[in-house]
């Protein structure tokens, strides 16, 4: 399948959906061991955050690439 920049090809989008939840357990341990340590939840957000800053940057590339 040629891929186009703009576009993502299914099977470019089925690797990045695997690397987002592969990606996704540790900023979830992160996330609870700051919440178990005392950490508030606003404070402990910022590792989901990250993810979700990280995810979108890699998509973002992806696209820009045309993969």
């Amino acid at each position: 399948m040629e891929a186009v920049s703009g576009k993502i090809n299914i099977e470019e989008l089925k690797r990045w959906g695997k690397n987002t939840l592969t990606f996704l357990a540790p900023a979830i341990v992160i996330f609870l061991l700051a919440l178990q340590s005392g950490v508030p939840i606003k404070q402990a957000l910022i590792a989901i955050y990250l993810w979700v800053l990280n995810v979108a940057i890699d998509y973002f590339k992806k696209l820009s690439e045309g993969k």
